[in-house]
């Protein structure tokens, strides 16, 4: 049996700053499912519960976890988010070559 999945948002803006959430859901088989099934399930969260201000898009970020890798609650969400920040990768400067029109 190969590793599950769990997904996780992170929300760039709130009354407790940033935050890393986890999908209380099923577990998947691949990391694009999880991230897919989050992005979904907190889309249909933030309409249900909060106005634009909050439920743009731009907010939040997304990503998938190995199930069990952190602990439950809110020390390991902020292992999470510490991970999450570890992984992220830097924006790549748009090329400025002469002929890129």
């Amino acid at each position: 049996m190969g590793t599950k999945w769990r997904g996780y948002v992170v929300a760039k803006k709130g009354p407790k700053g940033r935050q890393a959430m986890r999908s209380t859901g099923k577990t998947h088989d691949t990391s694009a499912q999880a991230k897919s099934k989050m992005k979904s399930q907190n889309k249909r969260w933030m309409e249900m519960n909060y106005g634009s201000k909050f439920g743009n898009p731009d907010n939040f970020e997304y990503g998938a976890v190995p199930a069990g890798k952190f602990p439950k609650g809110p020390e390991g969400n902020k292992k999470l988010l510490e991970w999450h920040d570890s992984k992220a990768r830097p924006q790549k400067i748009k090329s400025l070559h002469f002929f890129d029109y």
